[in-house]
């Protein structure tokens, strides 16, 4: 399904009329290909939600400081993410229950709040659900997982974190989006290392557009992301942190590093060639240490400041690997 249709139909004599009303929209979707239509209607009061209102579109400035100024001066029922009182949280939470109490879910995942006090259902969810998992979007409360938008860190954090990050500014498709507001891929590239180098994991987030089809401008970040794993896999699946967060070489270049039960990955977040010293880095004489990519020796010579690294003059122009053996 890439096109759904969602209905709240609040005059039930509407119901009788549904193939009239949808007819023409449906087939001009499904011309799209097949199952590429869908339609949800809602509107028995059980899933209605009680005192909503009507949904409007907000044009918002692009600048920071005009949005904000344009978005603090709607009414505080506008600004609320969710209608007040006792009768919408009662609502909200009844749901969640019955969630809990008929699926008993592996993992608690909210996002944007909660009415009102959520620290009794999550109680009661863990203990429904022991080994269960809650994100920290509910505001309040305990929690198992952070969910930074956008943020990084800049130590390594040993609780589970994960950030989301569209490839654009918007978490759904903007077509006025265009290459200067999206990552390119060498920087996708360069957030999944700083992430996974900090205990964190990378949710990409990517839009397709009004037909379904995911366009071209997130296709190739995704793309050059997928050609760099292919090469340097290894030295990010299946790896944990190591005990220094981030570092440089001694031209300012960043580093992260990634490792194994046997190796240490120093990632150089660039096309680094010739002799490099990475601050603060300083291995053993039976150290061995290669070039990912091309699986070449790299000669190495203790320095005033740390190991210093003999690179091969050819380097991946996103990010060179050196796989240094054993772990330090």
């Amino acid at each position: 399904m890439c096109e759904i249709l969602g209905l709240h139909l609040r005059n039930p004599g509407l119901y009788s009329r549904l193939g009239e009303l949808l007819t023409g929209m449906l087939c001009e979707m499904e011309d799209r290909g097949a199952h590429s239509a869908g339609v949800a209607v809602y509107g028995d009061q059980q899933w209605s939600p009680p005192g909503r209102g009507s949904v409007s579109r907000l044009e918002v400035p692009a600048g920071p400081e005009e949005a904000a100024a344009t978005i603090g001066a709607l009414p505080a029922e506008v600004r609320t993410s969710c209608p007040p009182g006792p009768e919408y949280a009662g609502y909200v939470d009844a749901h969640w229950r019955e969630l809990i109490e008929r699926y008993q879910p592996d993992i608690l995942w909210n996002d944007m709040g909660y009415p009102g006090d959520p620290a009794e259902l999550i109680r009661d969810y863990y203990t429904d659900v022991p080994e269960g998992i809650v994100n920290d979007r509910f505001w309040s409360g305990a929690y198992d997982v952070a969910t930074p938008n956008i943020a990084r860190r800049h130590e390594v954090d040993a609780r589970p974190w994960e950030v989301g990050r569209p490839i654009g500014f918007s978490f759904g498709w903007n077509r006025q989006e265009g290459p200067e507001h999206c990552l390119t891929g060498t920087q996708l590239v360069h957030l999944l290392l700083d992430v996974v180098s900090k205990n964190g994991n990378l949710l990409v987030g990517v839009a397709p557009d009004d037909r379904g089809r995911i366009p071209m401008l997130q296709q190739r970040p995704l793309r050059e992301l997928g050609r760099w794993l292919d090469v340097h896999g290894e030295a990010v699946y299946g790896t944990r942190p190591w005990k220094t967060a981030e570092s440089t070489t001694q031209d300012g270049l960043q580093v992260r590093f990634t490792t194994t039960p046997d190796a240490l990955y120093a990632h150089l977040l660039g096309p680094a060639t010739g002799d490099i010293v990475i601050t603060d880095l300083r291995l053993p004489v039976e150290a061995q240490v290669v070039d990912l990519a091309s699986g070449e020796p790299v000669p190495t010579a203790d320095g005033q400041k740390g190991t210093v690294f003999s690179l091969p003059a050819a380097a991946d122009p996103v990010a060179r690997v050196l796989r240094i053996t054993p772990l330090p």
